[in-house]
């Protein structure tokens, strides 16, 4: 038994991941443009100092932190497109399926194997667009000839936020891809959620409005917030927003979340 449903979520999610590249294809081009545009933009943002590859992650991913003035200057438009898109790219999971018809549940006839093949490809799917948005920065990177992966520190002088912080290199990496990866699944459960109940349109949108609240309102609950480095103690120790808090956060409202769309599901009574 254990055997069969094995193969069945292993069946499922690997045509949610061959229909996914057909369908998205041009979605992960554009959003790998978008990087790639970001990145030449940051590669020849100072003059004075070249910048390392180390630091063009940084630009590319960072936010604007605590803010005290609301100013247009003050919207991290890369971090919300990237955060946007990601759902915009991983959010329609269950939207096709319902879209085309019911045949596929009919013939699994266990709704908690296809909500698990479900889960895995949101995440498998979410990691992989990160890898390419991390992959794309790298090669821009090499492109232009920057430094390796260590800090330059003529630049890192220049970038105010990063100025006065002690952090490895490797620590920011893995604390960027960490975060938004972990954000970007609790915001997918929460547009999946939302579409079960509204149209899907409409829980795009207020997931969107969620993630822009986030910007100017400090409150460790709202899930977009985790997603931003600028707001955690390795750049900012005075508002205690921990890595390790964000991580139990996104994890723990994810494990929720895959629990309250399973109910949901089976409350429709699909098959």
């Amino acid at each position: 038994m254990l055997v069969n449903d094995i193969n069945i979520v292993s069946e499922l999610l690997i045509r949610d991941i061959r229909n996914n590249f057909h369908r998205n294809k041009w979605k992960y081009l554009l959003l790998s443009i978008l990087i790639c545009y970001m990145s030449i933009i940051n590669s020849n943002q100072f003059e004075d100092a070249s910048i390392s590859i180390i630091e063009l992650f940084y630009l590319n991913f960072k936010d604007v932190g605590f803010i005290d003035k609301y100013e247009l200057s003050s919207v991290p438009t890369i971090w919300i497109i990237i955060n946007v898109f990601v759902i915009f790219i991983c959010g329609d999971a269950l939207y096709y399926d319902s879209k085309l018809n019911l045949y596929l549940l009919l013939r699994v006839q266990k709704i908690h194997l296809y909500w698990i093949s479900k889960t895995l490809f949101i995440i498998l799917n979410i990691i992989s667009t990160y890898l390419i948005l991390f992959l794309v920065t790298y090669i821009v990177g090499l492109i232009y000839n920057l430094d390796s992966l260590h800090w330059n520190m003529r630049a890192v002088n220049i970038i105010n936020d990063l100025r006065y912080v002690q952090v490895s290199e490797g620590e920011l990496l893995i604390t960027i891809f960490t975060l938004y990866v972990l954000t970007s699944i609790s915001l997918t459960l929460i547009h999946v959620f939302l579409s079960l109940n509204l149209n899907s349109n409409y829980s795009f949108l207020i997931v969107a409005i969620v993630i822009c609240l986030s910007i100017f309102i400090n409150h460790p609950l709202l899930p977009a917030i985790h997603s931003m480095i600028l707001k955690h103690t390795i750049f900012e120790p005075s508002h205690h927003l921990t890595l390790q808090y964000s991580i139990c956060y996104n994890v723990l409202l994810s494990i929720f979340l895959f629990i309250a769309i399973y109910i949901s599901l089976l409350k429709r009574d699909l098959i």
